[in-house]
């Protein structure tokens, strides 16, 4: 797959119908270093400075992050996520 390849679209939620969906290479990275680094969302979130749902958000694929919420996850992941792998190309 594209490093800048988006998929969006409608996806069944487990628990509230339907949920729209954005799948970038940001929300991949971010679910994989939350994995590699056994960290919590919560956790995540105290280190970057930001709210709980905002990863929650983003790891969900729920929303794109802001420049500076996308900079902010780059350095508490000390690059795993970086700001560039936001960007939508189209």
């Amino acid at each position: 797959m594209d490093a800048m390849a988006v998929h969006t679209g409608w996806t069944r939620d487990h628990d509230d119908g339907y949920t729209w969906r954005m799948d970038t290479e940001g929300h991949r990275r971010l679910k994989q270093f939350l994995g590699r680094a056994e960290l919590n969302g919560a956790q995540l979130a105290k280190l970057a400075g930001l709210r709980p749902m905002q990863v929650y958000h983003l790891t969900r694929g729920r929303r794109r992050p802001s420049l500076d919420v996308a900079c902010r996850l780059e350095a508490a992941t000390h690059g795993a996520v970086p700001c560039a792998a936001w960007i939508v190309r189209n």
